[in-house]
């Protein structure tokens, strides 16, 4: 088993520089003043390595934006088989066996270029495939009509 599978689900490590640590990243709310995201990255023993502003916003004009929600739905409706929603902000998506991965991660590639509160985990496992889609809690209603009529 390799380090990466050891890991927990919200973890990894940072490269680069001088640190080569483990660490925990979570969202942690909104800035108040500015109304952007807020993620924060800890080494595991728990101290703050850095806050991260995430600004709550689309880089996408409006046609461009619908037509993706409207690629999303289509493909959300030819590869999910159930969902589950543990919080208001999370929804884990479990995918068809045969379902087309390629189509699913291109699409979460797009979006987190124009939309970088979204993170998306594809969890792929002997048995099953889980991609689990997060935003801050002051995004829930985007992810609402993200799957809108898609999931079981």
């Amino acid at each position: 088993m390799t380090q990466a599978q050891r890991r927990p689900k919200g973890t990894g490590s940072l490269r680069g520089g001088f640190l080569r640590r483990p660490v925990r990243w979570r969202t942690v709310g909104t800035d108040p003043v500015t109304s952007v995201g807020l993620l924060v990255w800890e080494v595991l023993s728990g101290r703050t390595l850095r806050v991260v502003r995430i600004p709550i916003a689309c880089t996408l004009e409006a046609g461009d934006a619908r037509a993706q929600l409207g690629e999303w739905q289509a493909v959300l409706r030819a590869v999910v088989d159930s969902s589950e929603r543990p919080s208001a902000n999370r929804l884990e998506l479990s995918l068809l066996p045969d379902a087309d991965v390629g189509s699913v991660i291109s699409l979460a590639q797009r979006e987190a270029a124009c939309c970088a509160f979204f993170s998306f985990t594809l969890e792929i496992q002997a048995d099953s495939l889980v991609l689990s889609v997060e935003v801050p809690d002051e995004a829930v209603g985007i992810l609402d009509q993200l799957v809108s009529g898609t999931t079981a």
